[in-house]
């Protein structure tokens, strides 16, 4: 009985000291680790949640799940007293937005059917835009799209140009018309042909078009029917 006391006293040390020697490990290796990481403060942004992290556990100039980033304090060289621009990333500048003050046209109030003209700051004048000028069938509007009127060729190639809405601009007088390349606002089915290349030809228009290495007699039929003879010209 004591014999067995003596040895159990001996493996409880032991597994003390074996427990001791691996908290000190732990805690060598994470003051190494901490050591090895690079401060932050460079990175210019504080991040709510916290940073993301490397492959050795250092933070690293990104935030947790893209969350939104606080804009560092400003350190402009007086108040600013005004509605700071922002950047590129949203954050306050030292430069003012520039604060238009109320028209002052007259007694008679001016009223501008496509809008007024801005000045170099932004701001508005007495002076209307004049109307869009418009070739063809497109009429002026004053709320239309940036790009004009859709046409045959971005109609059967489905690709379409990025627009600002509601601008001054020019569109066909009635719907579901698209502008041809001579000027004239046609409805779907008068629209001409497109090739392999998205080139855009009119309906019925006989042209010479570069095939597979030779130049074809090509006649557009209505319904985007391109038909090329099979002998090249040259």
């Amino acid at each position: 009985m004591i014999e067995f006391l003596f040895y159990y006293l001996k493996l409880s040390r032991f597994n003390m000291n074996t427990a001791v020697f691996s908290i000190l490990l732990s805690t060598v290796v994470l003051v190494s680790q901490a050591g090895a990481c690079k401060d932050l403060l460079h990175c210019g942004i504080f991040c709510h949640n916290g940073y993301q992290q490397d492959e050795n556990g250092c933070d690293i100039c990104q935030c947790v799940d893209d969350e939104f980033i606080v804009c560092p304090i400003l350190e402009c060289e007086g108040p600013l007293d005004c509605t700071p621009t922002l950047d590129d990333d949203g954050c306050p500048t030292c430069s003012c937005v520039s604060v238009c003050e109320p028209r002052n046209c007259g007694i008679v109030p001016v009223i501008c059917e496509y809008g007024f003209e801005k000045d170099e700051d932004g701001c508005e004048t007495c002076t209307c835009i004049p109307p869009p000028d418009c070739p063809g069938d497109p009429v002026p509007v004053a709320c239309g799209a940036s790009c004009g009127p859709a046409t045959c060729q971005q109609r059967l190639t489905a690709i379409y140009p990025f627009c600002l809405a509601c601008v001054p601009s020019c569109q066909c007088p009635k719907p579901n018309t698209f502008l041809d390349t001579n000027g004239r606002c046609v409805p779907a089915e008068g629209c001409g042909c497109v090739d392999d290349n998205n080139n855009y030809y009119r309906k019925w228009s006989v042209n010479f078009i570069y095939v597979n290495g030779k130049v074809r007699r090509c006649v557009c039929f209505p319904g985007n029917r391109l038909k090329c003879s099979k002998g090249g010209y040259y």
